[in-house]
């Protein structure tokens, strides 16, 4: 029973992105398919939780068209962010899609040597999220088809972590090049995530991400949780960036 005195109040959120990640769906998924009205209705759930962002792995299609995920968030009022290995919206997952469904032509080898290739597949996505007007925040990454480091997916991967990181700066800056050119906005909201080999070679001082105003830099907890990680603790608050975390 509520009493008839009890009275809260609830201040409205001061983070700007507080997101859900629907993640190991192993039992819910068998149990939205029962009815749209379970499609749904977690969405009134993260809404009533006053989340406001909703965190994706691939919502890239051919055509320029975004998944029907994409829009059913966006119908709710929800951002949408994408996952720790899918930048732009999407992962190299899709790169035979991109390269079949939309260049109507065999795919390039996923090399590092392949730059102009990775590159328009990049151009591609990016243009992709912005053509569908769907709220968005930008996630930058470079890392494998799935949850896995770049390495172990492109052949011609530097075998050192010093030169590994800086694939991936030189990657992430180009990115947020692309982010800039495509929206029109020099200073857009985007986020990077240290997971996994990113976490480790920002712990060494190898990896060199992209600052900004308005650039997000996302710590992850699973390391030693509930005691932080060696790339958080080395973290400097001079640094011109907003600090997040997982």
């Amino acid at each position: 029973m509520v009493a008839d005195d009890y009275d809260i109040f609830s201040k409205s959120p001061q983070v700007r992105y507080r997101s859900i990640l629907p993640d190991d769906q192993d039992f819910f998924m068998p149990w939205k398919k029962e009815s749209e009205e379970n499609q749904n209705i977690w969405f009134e759930t993260t809404l009533r939780l006053k989340l406001n962002t909703v965190e994706c792995y691939s919502t890239i299609k051919p055509g320029y068209e975004s998944s029907n995920y994409a829009y059913l968030i966006d119908k709710y009022g929800l951002v949408i962010t994408s996952h720790h290995f899918a930048a732009l919206n999407t992962s190299f997952s899709t790169w035979e899609t991109y390269w079949e469904k939309q260049r109507k032509m065999n795919p390039p080898n996923l090399l590092l040597s392949n730059e102009k290739e990775i590159l328009e597949f990049f151009k591609y996505n990016a243009t992709t999220v912005e053509h569908n007007g769907i709220e968005n925040l930008w996630t930058i990454a470079f890392r494998g088809r799935k949850d896995q480091s770049f390495w172990s997916v492109f052949e011609d991967a530097p075998e050192n972590d010093k030169d590994r990181a800086e694939v991936i700066s030189r990657m992430l800056q180009i990115q947020l090049d692309i982010i800039n050119e495509v929206t029109g906005n020099p200073n857009p909201y985007v986020r990077i995530i240290f997971y996994d080999e990113l976490a480790t070679l920002m712990a060494k001082g190898y990896l060199k991400p992209p600052e900004g105003e308005n650039m997000i830099w996302t710590y992850i907890a699973t390391r030693r949780d509930p005691y932080p990680y060696q790339d958080l603790v080395n973290f400097s608050s001079e640094k011109p960036v907003k600090l997040a975390i997982i």
